[in-house]
């Protein structure tokens, strides 16, 4: 009986190993959130992408790939927030027929880093 309540709480600790990762990790969309601000796409939408991307991070990580969490969930995050900001652009500047690029400025701020 010992042994069944063992492998049982290796599962709950497996479920949980994501979500502190996410938890401990929540500077992540809120730096990106910040650094894209200016855009014009609302600031908790763009918290709530890079939260989304930082769970995807944390379902794909794999710890023997040699990374550090926090640099993987780095790219995810940073990923999420471009691909929902450009698509966001997108939408607004539907009936604008300039280029994409020279509206929204990612070219420079991604320049800037």
């Amino acid at each position: 009986m010992n042994g069944i309540k063992r492998i049982g709480e290796e599962k709950n600790f497996t479920r949980d190993v994501p979500r502190s990762m996410v938890v401990a990790n929540l500077h992540l969309p809120l730096e990106m959130a910040k650094k894209w601000a200016g855009t014009g796409m609302p600031l908790a939408r763009l918290m709530e992408v890079g939260v989304e991307g930082l769970e995807r991070a944390s379902r794909s990580y794999r710890y023997r790939s040699g990374y550090d969490f926090g640099s993987y969930a780095r790219c995810w995050v940073e990923h999420a927030v471009k691909s929902a900001l450009k698509n966001w652009l997108a939408e607004e500047s539907s009936s604008n027929t300039g280029d994409l690029r020279e509206h929204s400025g990612i070219e420079a701020r991604a320049q800037r880093g």
